[in-house]
């Protein structure tokens, strides 16, 4: 139990390392964009608040829509215009995007800290083969998550999260005689999401036994 604890908290831990993540991110693009002088308050709320996704979205958005060209930098000089430019391109490099069919919806996931996640698992066509891909909605995004349904075409943007696990105890929290084999767990963690309107519902389908996994 204490090394499942341990696991999981290195897992919440990963997720604020993440949000502090967007948050770099989101104020980067603010010192870009036409909002710099005069944000109306967006430095303060990306700062001391979390947003909620959909909040996130309208924020990106809006970032987005006003980022300066490189005619509106006279002052820049070609080195910080490339750094800039290296800095948003590093970050879009760890997002990837597909669209496939939700498979199943499991069932939501709450600890002992309050860390929530709900796994929906996407059918993407590869070629003449078909891949299940897991994704993970976390914290505020589950209940989004848990009003999905089977069938319906999903157009997904998500990041690639890793994570190095060792075990390092028995089960009564002993130190081993040597630790267990490292093991690298990965997580496709889900950034921003849509929907086809014109695709049906149909029953849920629930996971194997022995497919629910803790991570």
């Amino acid at each position: 139990m204490n090394n499942l604890v341990e696991f999981f908290d290195s897992v919440e831990a990963d997720q604020a390392a993440h949000v502090e993540d967007v948050k770099d991110y989101a104020l980067h693009l603010l010192s870009t964009s036409t909002m710099k002088d005069d944000d109306d308050g967006l430095e303060d709320e990306i700062i001391d608040t979390n947003p909620t996704p959909s909040r996130w979205r309208e924020i990106f958005e809006r970032l987005k829509l006003n980022q300066l060209r490189a005619i509106d930098l006279p002052n820049w000089s070609q080195t910080q215009f490339t750094e800039s430019y290296q800095i948003t391109f590093n970050f879009r490099k760890m997002i990837h995007t597909t669209e496939g069919v939700i498979k199943r919806v499991n069932k939501p996931m709450e600890f002992a800290s309050g860390f929530r996640k709900c796994e929906i698992h996407l059918e993407v066509k590869d070629g003449q083969y078909t891949q299940i891909v897991p994704l993970e909605f976390l914290k505020d995004m589950v209940d989004e998550a848990i009003s999905l349904h089977p069938g319906q075409k999903m157009q997904v943007e998500y990041k690639i999260q890793t994570r190095e696990w060792q075990k390092t105890t028995d089960e009564d929290g002993n130190p081993l005689p040597e630790p267990g084999p490292l093991k690298i767990f990965c997580s496709f963690v889900v950034r921003n999401y849509s929907i086809e309107d014109d695709t049906k519902k149909e029953t849920q389908q629930p996971a194997p036994d022995g497919q629910n996994f803790p991570f």
